[in-house]
Parts: C-alpha cells; sequence; structure tokens
C-alpha cells in the first residue's frame, strides 16, 4: 500500500468584524416606532439632508447602494405614517437610516468548512479543481448565517482562495415563489444541471413551479 502523506496548509480563514450587513431594527412597539417618526417629521428639509449626508457618509462605504438599504428599511415602517404623499425621499431615506442598525455576522466565529467541486470549472488549470466552500458564521447574539466562499487547488496541491468582497447584503426572500417551468429548466441547462432525473422528476408538474 501506497503511503498518504497529509500536510497542513497555512491558509487561515479569520472572522472579520469590519464585514457588516444593514438590518432594519425596530422598537418593541409601535409608541417606540412612531415617537421616532414624529421627532424626523419635524425636522426641516435642510436639516434632513444635512443628517442624510452625514449618514451616507460615514457608512457607505461599508454597504453596497446603501440609499436602497434605507429605503427597504423605510418601507417597513410606512404603515405608521398617515400621509405619505407629502414625505420627500430625503425624509424616507432618514427614516429608514433611524431604524437601521449594523450587525457583524462573523464577530464570533467563522468555522464549519465544506467545499464541493465548483459547477463551472472554466479557468480551473488542468489538473486543478476549482471549488465552492460554505462556511458558518456566528455574530453578536450567537446569530448564524451560512457563507460562500470560491477558490482553486492546483494540480501541486496549494489551495488559492478567491478575493471576497468586503460588501455583505441580506438575500431577498421570496415568500411561497413561482416559476415558469420551461424558462426553470432551461436555466438548469445553462448551469448543467439537467439530467434525465431531473427531467423525470418535474415531468409530472404544471408550468408554474412552487418550491
Amino acid at each position: 500500500m501506497t503511503p498518504i502523506t497529509i500536510s497542513r496548509h497555512p491558509i487561515k480563514l479569520l472572522p472579520l468584524d469590519e464585514r457588516v450587513i444593514l438590518r432594519s431594527f425596530l422598537p418593541a412597539t409601535d409608541g417606540g416606532i412612531k415617537a421616532i417618526l414624529q421627532r424626523v417629521l419635524k425636522l426641516s428639509e435642510d436639516e434632513v439632508a444635512g443628517q442624510l449626508k452625514s449618514v451616507c457618509r460615514d457608512f457607505s462605504e461599508r454597504h453596497y447602494d446603501i440609499e436602497a438599504l434605507l429605503f427597504a428599511n423605510y418601507k417597513k415602517v410606512e404603515r405608521h405614517i398617515r400621509e405619505t404623499g407629502t414625505i420627500s425621499q430625503n425624509q424616507k431615506l432618514l427614516i429608514g437610516a433611524c431604524f437601521s442598525g449594523e450587525y457583524s455576522l462573523e464577530s464570533a466565529a467563522l468555522f464549519n468548512p465544506s467545499i464541493v467541486p465548483h459547477p463551472d470549472q472554466k479557468g480551473a488549470p488542468k489538473g486543478g479543481l476549482r471549488f465552492i466552500m460554505s462556511l458558518r458564521a456566528t455574530g453578536e447574539g450567537h446569530i448564524s448565517s451560512i457563507e460562500f466562499r470560491a477558490g482553486t487547488i492546483l494540480p501541486s496541491g496549494k489551495i488559492e482562495m478567491d478575493a471576497i468582497s468586503h460588501y455583505v447584503t441580506q438575500p431577498e426572500v421570496i415568500r411561497d415563489p413561482a416559476y415558469h417551468k420551461p424558462s426553470f429548466l432551461l436555466k438548469l441547462k445553462e448551469m448543467g444541471l439537467q439530467s434525465n432525473f431531473v427531467l423525470k422528476a418535474l415531468s409530472n408538474l404544471g408550468e408554474c413551479l412552487r418550491f
């Protein structure tokens, strides 16, 4: 039997506190939400513009398209506002900022790596392999998230990890999603995942797929 030599790679995947997401941060009561809204709506347009400028200056480097994130958090409290038609876009964004909070999803730990071959092996060296790695990230309050990384195993056995973005965003959750069956099958084909098993599994389903 040929002996197998196992060596430890020098790669270390360390948690980065600066990788943060911007999520909604809402008071526990409707009264608390309305009190904050009243304070923002009493500000003049110039005061609103100044405060919003400060928010974007301090946080835009950590969040991709911060205005879209602030607006999404505004929409979560919009139902507490009687006359939304009179509110300016700047007011909406500042309201969203008042109900936002940063969360460092890796601040406690980054562990449990697991890798599988990458479905797209374009660019992989001969004798090497592209891979996808999943990781469990744990942040404040011991809330766990799943992260994904990619990299390459070279023919020599050396591992190279792809660079990661410092921007982190939450996925959009689509409740009760429906898909057009022909389009769904076409996408599977483009990804190289269409097989006889898949075709058989989907053959008895209607034109509208629900998951």
